[in-house]
């Protein structure tokens, strides 16, 4: 019978009232090659010292699991919430006696037949809940754990589900229920006289579904097989159907569906029932132990007995090390010193006078059963090949000892890990001729892994598990734990091992399974293709990804899309419209993704153009996203008398607060007045009335208002007070530039233009009738040609580049200016409202509230150096933090408590005159070379539109096509809208997320909430800023993002908003993106490489 859930370890492996054997001479052992010897650690905590959150269940979902299996069949105890968070693999053991359990189930619901899991699977569908198979929970794999952000989340515990159906004696199959557990199993069929024959290490525990699930072995798989040779057809639930596969002995009907669900881990249905194939008890068993001079000839001698295609139920085979551990305890053993001596003397002399040795020995462990004529025959038939590879039998006690004890072995290793010892084990199979390679090259890796911070670990194994082709090899690693850095130990181990074990031809694994510890891997192992199938299944059957979610592989991100996430803006849009540059002649061909190149193909497209758009690295990734994100007149161009530039800004102002609403908002500046601290209160103050009078309405923002030094202070009280005279306050845009740029983008793809980010100029024919570029794919270092009868240069600050490609002669154009912010912790300058600072040399700058960030700039000098290495030096980072210092309270902020920095470059229009790029006009410069190449440039975010509309009007000149009415740019939303899905679901999201969406995404976050009708893609990254997994799947999709960098920086806005710089996220970040742009382990590093150098040259003013 199953062990109750009272008498189940919540902390350790099996049975509270099970006393682990004391391995007196195994850890006598172990402390003569492990370094340094590690002290006891401390007491297990108590189950009410578990930091557990609070179940997440809705009443209603917890009602209607209740209307299904009854009351008491749906728990959330603390014990039972627990027991069912974890397997008992190190790792989970490790964080139980840290106190850790960062994902528990939710709720604990036991059905018990087939109906009832249709049931809970159906509200599970209703209420996107996840959903986690669980059997026995002894996976070692990570396949019972939940992300922490998926919730609310089920364990389906299917343990009730135990009763035998059915058992045809004539068929020699039985069928069960698939949570009934070994020994249950066992002892139904051995009533009549029959046995499965699978009798895995976690026998007590486990159930038939799991083993099925995890297509599991047995110790005497060599007679019986493994798992999924014993099983003849299964039934199963997912969400929203049923499967039953058919009962045949064998068929050639397509392909083995059924061997889909065999494995699949709980991730693609729930399996239900089981009928397996049985096999008469056997009448007699026998035990023999043999010791080969080297493990090389033991390797030898199993091979060739496996060979014959009837080897012994159980074969095993130790290495020397584990050989040693076996006899150090064997030794121990023995009681009397007459025993002793015997063990440690005479066997030794007996067995160098038959040439074994006992530091070079290994032990062969082997059993087998059935007919008393069919042992004797496998007997003599082992013992032959044996001897002839030099073994020397030394008996049946060793094996015999080994099989009684084997189910009681586990418990040493809670006692080990409570001494202060990481112990793990991992396991693969390969070909005979790869093992020997593959064995030293994994036990090498491993022990070099284990050398870290100063500790000596050790690596035994074993082979087990054989075939005619090859074996199972089996590895047993010890090290002194690292306090506070267990996890981070046994990962660089296990990363180090598996790593080492697909490149070299091994089995992800033989039977301990994918789960989460080996998913990384897993498409590496199959190939893309292949694992694509898997996903494909996994699509179908389980579209929105309730089922265990996260184990084996991530479901097909791009399948759980909808329709509008997949085509509109999406990787596979970039791929098709490089295809369709080939070949095509457009109109226009738009150099550069800023804003005012997309604002030229938006313009351009809603005339009628046909527009191809490419961008060498991002959208928005230069000058146009390292703005101060103001949509504003520019009220220092009054003072210099430019009120023909601030009156057409403050228009554009009023534009695109109409059409971009999301993006552009209106918010207060707060202006305080020190005294002798620049321009008087009433000269500012005038400077405002104009501003005010130039931006007309006064419905689109306030007039701008004059405060005493008192109502300063109370609208922001963290201004310095001394010397302060009074305030004004005015209102402008901010927007996020990023944003706004990559919105004209996809407004400019939705009117027809062809866009493509990551993609170079890297040649130009001028043509009588048309010009063709050469263009590098960075992405797949694919070349392509496009050709178009006008190209408008929009590089920005790259401008003078492209001119000399087209004409090497021309003259620069431009004055790059270099402006830079920084970043910080808002709780060191906690203030509430944007401020106007001002500079050590009187110019003005903004401190701008960003969620827990303030970000301040900028500064505004020549630059000339490489215009794609832009980063902020010490000085300048000094220079703002002085600025923030004279004007704000609290304790002085220092560089070194800056975050990070971003840097732009602006593409002033050189005038020809000295004197200091603040003085330099903001105007525009639109010019016609060549023909056929428009170059704009200068001016301001603000303006980008009319600036595209007056390029497009010289385009149109050249194409003989000014009858063309100019595009209403000024009227349409920029930011596609979205019809109401005909069936209003509840959104998964809480509702201040929902608001966040909608705040920053408009009209695009229903695109965004029905990617979130999927528990994995709903789930939470990031607590402190709200990511989710659905926003950087829409990244992508939705998005066109390509590299992690596009994601972080410009996509989800994490790199200049987190204190950390969006580190703790980006790895989340670039597994989400892996599963959608297929990238393999390799590529998802060097995405992660890439980021990170991005961060290091961002912050690089703090070594300077």
């Amino acid at each position: 019978m199953l062990i109750p859930e009272d008498m189940r370890s919540w902390w350790g492996w099996g049975r509270t009232d099970v006393v682990p054997p004391s391995a007196e001479g195994l850890m006598a052992f172990l402390r003569r090659h492990i370094s340094p010897w590690p002290a006891p650690r401390g007491p297990i905590p108590t189950l009410d010292s578990i930091i557990l959150r609070p179940a997440d269940m809705p009443p209603e979902l917890t009602a209607a699991l209740v209307r299904i299996v009854g009351t008491g069949n749906v728990r959330a105890d603390r014990r039972t919430r627990v027991l069912h968070a974890v397997g008992r693999g190190y790792r989970d053991l490790i964080r139980l006696r840290l106190g850790q359990v960062p994902s528990p189930p939710d709720a604990v619901v036991y059905p018990e037949n087939h109906e009832q899991v249709l049931g809970i699977l159906d509200v599970a569908r209703t209420f996107q809940a996840a959903v986690v198979p669980f059997g026995g929970g002894s996976s070692v794999v990570g396949g019972v754990e939940l992300p922490e952000t998926v919730r609310p989340n089920i364990c389906l515990d299917l343990t009730r589900m135990n009763r035998l159906l059915s058992l045809s004696p004539r068929n020699l199959t039985a069928r069960f229920q698939a949570g009934i557990a070994g020994p249950d199993l066992e002892a139904a069929l051995n009533r009549d006289g029959f046995t499965l024959g699978h009798f895995p290490q976690s026998f007590e525990f486990s159930t038939l579904g799991g083993w099925i699930a995890t297509r599991g072995a047995g110790q005497k798989s060599a007679r019986y097989g493994k798992i999924e040779d014993m099983v003849l057809s299964l039934r199963a639930a997912f969400p929203g159907g049923e499967l039953n596969t058919p009962a045949t002995p064998a068929a050639a009907a397509g392909g083995d569906l059924a061997a889909l669900l065999i494995g699949s881990e709980g991730s693609l249905a729930v399996i239900t029932e089981a009928e397996v194939k049985i096999r008469p008890l056997p009448e007699a068993e026998w035990f023999d132990s043999w010791l080969f001079p080297v493990f090389e000839a033991g390797l030898e001698a199993v091979r060739k007995l496996a060979a014959t295609g009837e080897p012994p139920a159980t074969l095993r085979l130790s290495d020397l090390l584990e050989t040693q551990a076996l006899f150090s305890e064997a030794a121990r053993q023995k009681t009397s010193s007459a025993q002793r001596f015997f063990f440690e003397q005479i066997v030794p002399r007996y067995l160098g006078w038959r040439g074994l040795f006992l530091d070079k020995a290994c032990l062969a462990l082997a059993g087998g059963e059935g007919s008393p004529r069919q042992i004797r025959r496998e007997r003599r038939e082992a013992g032959r090949i044996f001897r002839a590879h030099g073994g020397v039998r030394v008996g049946s006690a060793p094996a015999r000892t080994w099989h009684e004890t084997r189910y009681t072995s586990p418990y040493l290793r809670d006692v080990m890990i409570d001494g202060g010892l990481l112990i793990e084990t991992l396991e693969t199979a390969c070909l005979w001729e790869s093992l020997p390679d593959l064995y030293a090259r994994v036990g090498k890796v491993l022990r070099d892994a284990l050398d870290w911070e100063g500790a000596t670990g050790l690596v035994m194994a074993h082979l087990s598990h054989v075939y005619p082709e090859g074996g199972n090899l089996y590895f047993t690693f010890f090290a002194p734990r690292i306090e506070g850095h267990e996890e981070a130990q046994w990962l660089r181990a296990k990363q180090a091992a598996t790593r080492t074990i697909v490149e070299n031809g091994g089995a992800l694994s033989h039977h301990h399974g994918v789960g989460r510890d080996h998913k990384p891997w897993f498409d590496r192992y199959w190939g893309r293709d292949l694992a694509d199938l898997f996903r494909s299944a996994k699509t179908r059957l389980d579209p929105q990804g309730l089922l265990n979610p996260g184990v084996i592989t991530d479901p097909d991100l791009n399948a759980l899309a909808p329709l509008e996430a997949t085509r509109p803006f999406s990787p596979a849009l970039r791929g098709s419209n490089l295809e369709a540059f080939q070949g095509s002649l457009y109109d226009l061909l738009v150099v550069g993704g800023g804003i005012v190149g997309a604002g030229v193909a938006w313009d351009a497209s809603l005339r009628g153009l046909s527009v191809a758009l490419i961008e060498k690295d991002d959208f928005g990734s230069g000058t146009s996203g390292k703005s101060s994100r103001m949509i504003h007149g520019g009220l220092r161009y009054l003072k210099s008398g430019d009120f023909r530039l601030v009156r057409e800004s403050l228009g554009e102002r009023r534009n695109l607060m109409r059409i971009a609403p999301h993006l552009v908002k209106g918010i207060p500046f707060v202006f305080p007045i020190y005294k002798d601290q620049g321009d008087s209160r009433t000269v500012i103050n005038l400077g405002l009335w104009g501003y005010d009078t130039l931006a007309g309405s006064k419905k689109n923002l306030p007039p701008h208002e004059s405060l005493t030094a008192e109502q300063t202070l109370e609208m922001e009280p963290r201004l310095i007070r001394e010397g302060l005279e009074g305030g004004l306050v005015y209102y402008d845009g901010l927007t996020d530039d990023a944003r706004l740029t990559l919105e004209t983008v996809k407004a400019a793809t939705r009117y027809g233009a062809a866009t493509a980010n990551h993609v170079e100029l890297i040649g130009m024919e001028v043509l009588p009738d048309r010009m063709t570029a050469r263009v590098l794919d960075r992405i797949t270092s694919k070349t392509w040609e496009v050709s178009a009868r006008a190209v408008v240069n929009a590089t920005g600050v790259w401008s003078d580049r492209i001119r000399i490609v087209v004409q090497p002669d021309a003259r620069a154009l431009l004055r790059p200016a270099k402006g830079i912010h920084i970043v910080f912790p808002r709780k060191l300058k906690p203030i509430s409202q944007v401020i106007i600072l001002k500079g050590a040399d009187d110019r003005p700058l903004f401190a701008v509230p960003s969620g827990d960030m303030v970000y301040v700039g900028t500064t505004d000098q020549d630059y000339r150096g490489n215009l794609d290495e832009v980063h902020a030096e010490p000085d300048e980072v000094e220079y703002l933090v002085d600025a923030v210092n004279r004007s704000i309270t609290g304790p002085p902020l220092t560089r070194d408590q800056v975050a990070i920095a971003w840097a732009g470059v602006r593409p002033l229009v050189a005038s020809g005159k000295s004197g200091q790029t603040k003085d330099i006009s903001r105007e525009h410069d639109i010019r016609v070379e060549a023909d056929r190449l428009v170059t704009v440039s200068g001016g301001k975010l603000t303006t980008f539109r009319i600036m595209a509309a007056q390029t497009v009007d010289h385009v149109c000149q050249i194409l003989k096509k000014t009858d063309l009415p100019p595009a209403p740019t000024d009227l349409l939303h920029l930011g596609q809208p979205r019809a109401v899905p005909e069936k209003q679901d509840p959104d998964r999201l809480p509702g201040r997320a929902v608001e966040r969406l909608r705040d920053k995404y408009g009209p695009q976050t229903e695109n965004i909430l029905l990617l979130a009708r999927s528990p994995l893609l709903a789930s939470t990254l990031d607590t402190e800023t709200g990511l989710t997994a659905a926003e950087v799947c829409w990244s992508v999709q939705g998005e066109m993002a390509m590299t992690l960098t596009d994601a972080m920086v410009r996509r989800l806005g994490l790199t200049y908003t987190t204190p950390d710089g969006g580190r703790e996220s980006a790895p989340k970040v670039a597994r989400i993106m892996a599963g959608i742009l297929g990238w393999d382990e390799e590529e998802f590093r060097k995405q992660l490489a890439a980021y990170q150098e991005l961060l290091e040259r961002e912050t690089a003013f703090l070594r300077g």
